[in-house]
């Protein structure tokens, strides 16, 4: 698993006693991720009626979520605290990610890969976590001889990585205010950003044209990429096997009509694997009632 190599190799060894970090390293990013996992199908199975999601689509983090952030929160602390206290700190790092998840979509932010969720909220208890749990190892001095918090080791370990979140996230917060203010011109100019529904079709399709095996159908539609390189054809592959000619029309009803309801796309959804369709289906069906397209992503993104 990746995330071993990732944690243990870290050590930049075996000799000289970094077999024993490397060993307890890999016990405990195991166990950090396992007690992320269960805190996810735990939710899931309580906010889902029962149904246990094993991935994560539209704002939906889930049992995959859970696991990889509880290990990159336990990224930090890894050689530095015991079993018992990996399991603690995993299964925090996932009620503090599918928390934000939450929080952000009712604040609507766009955030469709969980970053500010994954790498952000659950990024800084990591590194506070270390100022709680972390005991001098007696092997490489990595905490020059002090120990967190929870081990007597008083508050300084906790305000120096208090002190380094607020450095690091000023850094990362004023580095890319000056990238996007400095980028501002080309938004103007060309665009930098997808409209809303090239949003919901993907990216891999509308500006990549990525094929997959098996396609066998395709539509055409009218967008901004268009305007923004008139030369180029904007084709839009619904990557599915087997579609209907009257599922096919549809969808390009669909789409050039903007009309696509909830109960349109729970039909769609049982007549094609088509990702794109199930994840806005999924979106919409938190709505108790029909409503057409434009309506519903006028809400998602206002003016």
């Amino acid at each position: 698993w990746g995330w071993l190599a990732f944690n243990c190799g870290s050590t930049f060894g075996i000799s000289s006693g970094k077999w024993k970090l490397a060993a307890k390293t890999a016990v405990t990013t195991l166990l950090a991720s396992m007690s992320g996992g269960i805190v996810g199908t735990f939710l899931s199975y309580v906010t889902q009626k029962g149904k246990l999601c094993t991935v994560f689509f539209v704002w939906e983090p889930y049992f995959l979520q859970s696991c990889y952030c509880s290990v990159l929160v336990f990224s930090a602390s890894c050689p530095l605290v015991r079993p018992w206290e990996a399991v603690v700190i995993g299964a925090i790092g996932a009620f503090i990610t599918i928390g934000t998840d939450v929080l952000l979509h009712k604040l609507k932010v766009d955030d469709p890969v969980s970053a500010v969720a994954v790498h952000g909220a659950s990024g800084i208890w990591g590194l506070l976590a270390v100022g709680l749990f972390a005991a001098d190892d007696h092997v490489e001095n990595l905490t020059s001889g002090r120990n967190g918090l929870f081990h007597g080791g008083g508050f300084y370990m906790l305000g120096v990585q208090t002190l380094a979140v607020v450095c690091e996230s000023a850094w990362s917060a004023g580095s890319t205010f000056l990238l996007l203010y400095v980028s501002m011109p080309l938004q103007i100019t060309m665009g930098i950003r997808v409209t809303a529904e090239e949003e919901l079709l993907g990216a891999d399709i509308v500006e990549h044209n990525v094929q997959k095996s098996g396609t066998n159908s395709q539509m055409t539609f009218t967008s901004q990429a268009q305007n923004r390189n008139p030369n180029s054809t904007q084709t839009v592959s619904q990557q599915t096997q087997g579609l209907s000619r009257t599922t096919r029309d549809r969808i390009q009803g669909g789409w050039k009509s903007q009309v696509l309801t909830l109960s349109s796309l729970e039909s769609l959804s049982r007549e094609t694997e088509y990702s794109t369709f199930s994840k806005l289906h999924d979106t919409m069906s938190k709505i108790e009632r029909e409503i057409p397209l434009p309506e519903y992503l006028a809400q998602v993104y206002p003016a």
